[in-house]
């Protein structure tokens, strides 16, 4: 199933599902979700999906690159417009987290969610997430949420210092997927989780906990000037991920974090 990605089928698989957000396919472009912000600049009701067939720029946490190798990669960002409190704009990664690990699931893998918006699959990282928000007064403008994922990679199309960090679709399942499918379903799945974002936060956020593989282990938080060894208890109801030390208790609204095995190993 390798080959140029087609707008044509993504627009044909979202059709059957109702979904009639406008589909903007860019053969190169630095960041799906740069394009995606832009659009809304100029277009400001409408949803659309944005998939770039060469992302070149794209980025994750701390505006770290990151990689996707045109022709099996999947890159794309969704710009909805949901009418949801802005207390609740930092649940939107988890709903699209959710929605890649269902989607991830039914197509063979066992994957997991590494908190906050990361999926992984056996210890390596399948596909990473990025949610932005516009805020204009006391109202979410738009959200845009990034995703770029590993699908019909093979072992020999990552770089070398990712190549034991990294895995796909293909990798884990031995088999080829159809990168339109998994577009069209992942952008299905989060519209729905939207609605329930707006219609019960604390539900959502429950099925987040029950998802998260972060809670119950022993982690390392890494700050700007500070690396915290501890466990990940729980999820507040904020949405901070709640961490023991020593017996203090932690809270943080973003951090890099690394599961570790024991003391001196990581995964």
């Amino acid at each position: 199933m390798d080959g140029k990605f087609s707008a044509e089928l993504l627009g044909e698989y979202l059709a059957a599902n109702s979904c009639a957000a406008e589909i903007i396919f860019l053969d190169k472009t630095v960041s799906t979700q740069e394009e995606a912000k832009r659009f809304a600049a100029h277009v400001s009701s409408a949803d659309a999906v944005l998939v770039a067939e060469d992302q070149y720029g794209g980025r994750g946490r701390n505006k770290r690159r990151w990689f996707s190798a045109a022709g099996v990669s999947l890159s794309f960002s969704v710009l909805t417009h949901p009418d949801i409190p802005l207390s609740c704009i930092p649940f939107a990664s988890y709903a699209a987290s959710l929605s890649v690990l269902s989607v991830l699931q039914s197509n063979g893998t066992n994957a997991e969610i590494k908190w906050p918006n990361d999926l992984l699959v056996n210890g390596r990282k399948i596909c990473g997430i990025i949610s932005e928000g516009a805020v204009y007064g006391s109202k979410l403008r738009y959200l845009a949420t990034g995703f770029g994922m590993n699908v019909n990679n093979e072992t020999s199309d990552f770089p070398d210092e990712l190549r034991t960090a990294a895995t796909s679709v293909r990798i884990e399942t031995g088999r080829s997927v159809s990168r339109e499918k998994l577009a069209a379903e992942i952008t299905v799945k989060f519209t729905n989780f939207l609605k329930l974002l707006k219609n019960n936060p604390k539900s959502l956020l429950e099925i987040y906990r029950l998802h998260c593989t972060t809670l119950g282990k022993r982690v390392k938080i890494i700050l700007e000037n500070e690396e915290i060894i501890g466990t990940a208890i729980n999820l507040n109801d904020d949405g901070s991920l709640l961490i023991e030390k020593n017996g203090e208790k932690l809270s943080f609204f973003a951090a890099d974090v690394i599961h570790l095995r024991n003391a001196n190993q990581v995964c």
